[in-house]
């Protein structure tokens, strides 16, 4: 008779991507195009990844189902193994180039992965020239987010250059979600006074009405449209976020906001702002899915926008300060729920990495943790 397996409970996070798994049977993946300029030499480049995955055990990681229980463990793999591709376009025109990385970016993100054997990690090395490469990383939600495939490029980087990675031993993802799940727990005051901070927050439940949105959606066909925002209206932007003493994200998020009240003429909603969850130093370069999303209320009647802007700003660094206790949804239900809400998230641009003349500068990233509705991401 095999021994029970042993493993650790899942995340918040993993737990609300793993049954919107189930109740879609959709693979939710993360992924990354990071471009390199400069010399290349592929082993060295290869050996430096072998270095990642050795160090975050979340990228050997295996999910195993538990008889009568509706989420797995998580266990951790002794050794790691990743899926690694060397793929040569250098004899390909410049439109074939396009086309090929085009589609082959697409086919990373759609092939699913074996949560239960693995890999859980795959990076595909293309080379497009003697002096330049693109690099497609990938992994599943449940095991990395956008800002671990960041944190991921910004370590290769380190150990391409040096071949170690200075600093104290790395936070593990199971041991933060043995942390988070006792904290959710807990009955102390602060508990109890987040729980009733994100009740309050959760009201009222209805979703944001969208003109001609579809209804009864029982399968995921989601759609990315990237529109670029001209330089003289991210000036002006700039420019109204220092007059009124608040950030450029604030400006785009009350915009959105403002926006969905004018076409929903609902006087009163929730919206769900994505944060990348690494607020604490120690989880800062952390590898696993950390992102989370708050449910933030809003009201609009007789706010003029210079108000509600500073109303947004006020209501957005509240939530931030109880994040650490948001109980993200759960369960096939509110997998259906939270399809019908919409999402704001605004993203830092990714810092180049350099490795003496050879650069690593992360081009594209595509990830779902959540079927929204809809999501304005900046």
């Amino acid at each position: 008779m095999s021994s029970p397996q042993q493993g650790f409970r899942l995340s918040q996070q993993q737990t609300a991507i793993w049954h919107c798994q189930q109740r879609y049977d959709a693979a939710f993946t993360c992924g990354c195009a990071v471009t390199i300029r400069g010399a290349l030499d592929s082993g060295k480049l290869k050996t430096a990844l072998d270095n990642v995955v050795g160090r975050h055990e979340i990228l050997r990681t295996t999910f195993h189902a538990r008889r009568g229980v509706k989420t797995p463990l998580q266990v951790v793999g002794q050794t790691g193994s990743f899926e690694f591709r060397n793929i040569d376009l250098t004899r390909a025109s410049a439109e074939q180039k396009t086309t090929e990385l085009s589609r082959m970016s697409a086919e990373e993100l759609d092939r699913p992965f074996d949560l239960g054997n693995g890999p859980v990690f795959r990076a595909a090395l293309i080379c497009l020239a003697s002096d330049r490469h693109q690099l497609l990383l990938s992994a599943p939600a449940m095991c990395a987010d956008a800002r671990t495939l960041r944190n991921l490029v910004a370590e290769l980087g380190r150990f391409y250059a040096t071949g170690s990675v200075s600093g104290d031993e790395t936070l593990q993802y199971a041991d933060f979600a043995e942390w988070q799940n006792t904290l959710l727990e807990s009955e102390d005051e602060d508990a109890r006074a987040a729980r009733t901070f994100w009740e309050n927050s959760s009201q009222p439940r209805t979703p944001v009405s969208l003109p001609l949105e579809l209804s009864n959606q029982s399968r995921l066909a989601p759609a990315t449209l990237k529109v670029p925002i001209p330089a003289e209206l991210v000036s002006g932007v700039e420019a109204l976020a220092a007059h009124q003493g608040v950030s450029a994200a604030a400006i785009f998020r009350a915009a959105w906001q403002v926006m969905l009240w004018r076409v929903s003429q609902q006087p009163a909603f929730v919206t769900y702002e994505v944060v990348d969850g690494r607020h604490m130093e120690d989880v800062a370069g952390a590898f696993g899915p950390y992102a989370k999303w708050l449910p933030i209320r809003w009201e609009f009647d007789g706010l003029r926008f210079d108000e509600f802007l500073r109303e947004s700003e006020r209501r957005m660094q509240h939530a931030l300060g109880w994040q650490d206790y948001v109980a993200l949804v759960t369960g096939a239900n509110a997998a259906e729920a939270e399809a019908s809400q919409i999402a704001f998230e605004y993203v830092q641009a990714a810092e180049e990495q350099r490795s003496g003349d050879t650069t690593f500068t992360v081009s594209t990233e595509t990830g779902w943790l959540r079927p929204w509705k809809a999501k304005l991401a900046v």
